[in-house]
This record gives structure tokens, sequence and C-alpha cells, in this order.
């Protein structure tokens, strides 16, 4: 199966760290990088009303993002949708797919923090329901269809270039893996569960559905450097303040997290347990990618990680490509490269 490698950008931006200018302009100096190197996928994720700047236009960061690259597969994981209108989300998942020539896929969130949908106007006891009408609606809506439902009628436009446009349900409970299968969803757990892939992979045989599974990296994020501690010294308030943010988000909710809080007086080593962060040399990265490769595990780079400073983010990138790639392909340790689809978009003549 081989290691995915991907390269997220979440755009976290605390007061404290590098000025959102310049992190918006290095990740898309990063993102062009990382393309030409041989990463496999881009991802942005979705939250609002962040002190800190988390992304809140996944569609438009996505989309000036990839303007960068050629050919990472350029993955929304999460996108909250019963956040959206499913309609004109769908209309933006299309788009974006034209944008980039068939390289776009969506991982649907179900959305946990109450302050998100009262932003929206919204009731969080809403959110399952409105979570599997606008499956319905979007399946329907980017597969071609005629859109027939709740009183609306019509066709997107334009339609995705990829016939079967990539869409994972994301989620970290057995609901959400019996929720994917039934719809007929790609699976991406937000935990490293067995038993989650075990659910799924079960309904997905018990509804004759071709299953996909986005494997949960069991991190984060990761760095590669010559000297983990010297860097963790940097990365600490950067790594501290990514946990603590996703934590608060999670808090009087039922959702299960990766995060744990990091309190001001906890060691370095205790935040190294709690921050869901890898920082490895290059040896070790290789030696985890030996590991991983045979299950389809993944690297997760946030070079950006809480608004670190890009110098140092830069240094675990080059550092990657120059030392770890290349021992990765000499042991076929990497996934298959994603390949651009060769099919006409739908409704249109080829030459």
């Amino acid at each position: 199966m081989g290691i995915e490698v991907c390269v997220r950008f979440d755009m976290r931006a605390p007061e404290w760290g590098a000025s959102r200018s310049e992190l918006y302009a290095t990740a898309h100096a990063m993102a062009e990088f990382a393309d030409q190197v041989g990463f496999h996928t881009l991802l942005v994720g979705e939250h609002h009303g962040t002190e800190d700047g988390y992304t809140s236009a996944p569609f438009v960061v996505a989309a000036s993002l990839a303007a960068r690259t050629r050919a990472m597969r350029i993955r929304l994981r999460a996108v909250l949708l019963p956040l959206h209108d499913p309609v004109h989300f769908a209309e933006e998942l299309a788009t974006l797919d034209v944008l980039t020539d068939g390289r776009a896929e969506a991982v649907l969130g179900l959305g946990y923090v109450p302050s998100e949908f009262a932003m929206f106007g919204l009731e969080p006891r809403s959110r399952v329901r409105r979570l599997e009408k606008g499956i319905e609606i979007l399946t329907a809506a980017v597969s071609g269809q005629a859109i027939s439902t709740d009183g609306r009628r019509g066709r997107i436009s334009p339609l995705p270039v990829q016939e079967d446009l990539p869409l994972y349900l994301g989620g970290g409970v057995l609901a959400a893996a019996r929720r994917a299968a039934r719809f007929g969803l790609g699976f991406a757990p937000h935990l490293p569960s067995p038993e989650l892939l075990q659910t799924y992979e079960a309904e997905c045989a018990r509804g004759n559905v071709v299953g996909r599974v986005i494997p949960n990296p069991g991190h984060y994020a990761m760095f590669v450097t010559e000297d983990p501690d010297d860097f963790w010294r940097i990365l600490e308030p950067h790594a501290r303040h990514n946990a603590n943010e996703y934590s608060k988000m999670a808090v009087a909710t039922d959702t299960t997290s990766t995060f744990v809080p990091a309190n001001p007086d906890d060691s370095l080593d205790d935040l190294k347990k709690r921050a869901s962060t890898w920082v490895v040399t290059p040896d070790e990265c290789i030696e985890l990618a030996q590991s991983l490769a045979e299950q389809g595990g993944s690297f997760q780079f946030v070079p950006l990680l809480g608004g670190l400073a890009p110098e140092f983010g830069w240094s675990s990138l080059r550092l990657f490509a120059d030392e770890v790639l290349p021992e990765l392909k000499k042991r076929d340790l990497l996934a298959a490269m994603p390949t651009r689809p060769d099919r006409p978009v739908k409704g249109e003549k080829t030459p």
C-alpha cells in the first residue's frame, strides 16, 4: 500500500506567532514545493469563529493553494457539511475539481462546536438531519443527476472532471462508520481505531458497497529535524497552542479527540505525549515509514503549526525532501502517486 505523504495548512495565527500575511504567503510557496518534490496530498480544514484565524473559507484557501500545484490531490479534511447549503457546496466542490483538473476530494464532517452552529443560526441538534440530507443532495448533484428534493429543482454547473469524485465521511464513533457505509461514502476515521474500520468494512459488506478508507495517521503534525530536542524547544508554544485550541472545541460535547489539554505547568515531556505531534530524525522517519507502509499509513506535515515561524517549517520540509523521500522511493515505501482522470467531463464530447 505504501505511505501517503501529506501537507496540511490550517492557518492558525495566534497574535504572538508569525504574522498572518507571512503565514499565508509561505503556505503558497510550501504547497508549490511539496508538489514539486512529490507529496501526494494537500489538506485544508474548516472551523469558524476561532480567535487564531483557523481556516473558515476552505474552498477559497484550497483553490488558492492548489493554483500553485500540478499533481497533488487537494483534500478538504474536514468540511462541515451541516453548516453549508448542499447545492452551493456541490457547486464549489465541482468547481474546485475543474480548477485542479480532477484532483479534488472532500471529507465531510458532522461538526461538533456549538458556537459554530450558533454563528449560522442553526441548532446543533439538527446536525445529523442536515448532514444526511446534505449527503443525499451533494452526491446526486456532483454525479450529474437532477436535484429534486425539498422543493429544489435543477442541475449544478460545472460538473466535476472526475466521474467518481471521492467523498468520505469523517468521524470518531461507530455511528459515523455505519453512516458512511449506508450512504456509499468512503470513511476517514478521526481516531486510529481498528473497531471503527472493522465496523465500516462489515457495513459495506452487508450493503454490497465498495468501501474506501483514508487511514487515520495517528498524529496531527510531523516534523523532521536533525535535533528533535532542540526543535521541540522552538515548537513547544505552538504545539501547546494547537492542542489547547482543539481541546477547547471539544469541551461540553461528546466528541472524542486525539488532543488532551496541555496545562501551563505541564512539562515538555507531558506535552510530547498530548500534542499529537511527531518530531523525528531522518533515520527515525524512514523507520516509521518501514513499519507503517504495509498498512497504508500516512505522514502529515503541518509546517506552520500554531503560527510557527516559517524558517522552521521550511527546514523540516527540506530535510525530509533531501534525506528521507529519496530513501522511501528507493525502498518502494511510498503509495502510488495520484493520476489525473483521463475521461471527459460528463456532458462534453471529446474532440
